[in-house]
């Protein structure tokens, strides 16, 4: 499911019977803030790319979280 979708930010969830992930990826050079549902404040980080700080990704990062 589609959560957001712009030129800098996009932001989506998948999910399948056993699990649910959230997915945010910043395209662009500066740190981003992004919506980050609160199902998933306190998830579980599968995957980082640079930092990642709760609702804000460093440029060019991304973060998988499970529910």
């Amino acid at each position: 499911r589609l959560l957001e979708l712009t030129p800098e930010v996009v932001t989506f969830e998948r999910m399948d019977d056993k699990n649910k992930m959230f997915i945010a990826v910043n395209n662009t050079d500066s740190d981003k803030e992004i919506y980050l549902p609160s199902e998933y404040r306190d998830g579980e980080k599968v995957l980082t790319l640079k930092r990642v700080k709760s609702n804000c990704l460093s440029s060019y990062g991304g973060v998988i979280i499970k529910k």
